[in-house]
């Protein structure tokens, strides 16, 4: 029973400093202008809360449907694979149907290849989606926990709780950033309308007899 006990409350004191950090996570985020900054913040906070090896964050680039890996922790990348396809993998499925993935044992669960699964080391991993304007703009990922334990539940609503603070400061920045944009333009509207009354000729005030 006394083990019992101890577990239950590491397990509760675990859950709580997940819940401590998603906290975290929504005042620094507040703060934060610069959205390189940003993904910096989620996740470190996300190898710290979820203790794990490897996260990533895949984002649409502009006018594509691929996805760019613009952060990431763990693992390297050859300059080719930090663009994915999401109409292939894992990350193709989420990205598709907009909903969170928990996967408890790759080769089990997606009928993966053991010797292509070697590349995580745990076999389990956390894939959520970063919606911006109800649309689906990016994937957040987490793999290869600490401890050697398969993911779970809670765990995959903590991911989708950053996510969702992740794509609330991405939206916040690009609203300053375009709000900046607007005032400079009008801004530059108005120099360039002084600039021109400016260079126009001075009427006399009053005209001379004709000859």
């Amino acid at each position: 029973i006394a083990i019992d006990n101890r577990t239950l409350y590491d397990s509760l004191k675990t859950r709580a400093e997940e819940l401590n950090c998603v906290y975290e996570i929504s005042q620094k985020i507040g703060f934060q202008n610069d959205p390189d900054e940003l993904l910096d913040t989620i996740v470190q906070a996300i190898e710290s809360v979820l203790e794990v090896e490897r996260v990533s964050v895949m984002l649409r680039e502009p006018g594509s449907d691929n996805l760019k890996i613009v952060k990431l922790r763990g693992f390297s990348l050859e300059d080719h694979d930090f663009r994915i396809d999401p109409r292939e993998g894992v990350a193709g499925i989420v990205f598709k149907t907009g909903d969170p993935l928990l996967v408890r044992d790759v080769v089990r669960d997606l009928k993966v290849l053991p010797e292509r699964a070697e590349r995580y080391k745990t076999g389990s991993f956390l894939c959520v989606p970063i919606r911006l304007g109800g649309q689906v703009a990016g994937l957040l990922n987490a793999a290869d926990k600490k401890n050697g334990e398969a993911f779970d539940l809670f765990e995959l609503q903590v991911l989708s709780t950053v996510s969702s603070q992740l794509a609330d400061g991405l939206a916040r920045i690009d609203a300053k950033r375009r709000d900046e944009e607007l005032r400079q333009y009008k801004k530059d509207l108005e120099t360039a309308a002084q600039i021109q009354i400016n260079s126009l000729p001075e009427i006399p005030a009053r005209m001379g007899p004709l000859q």
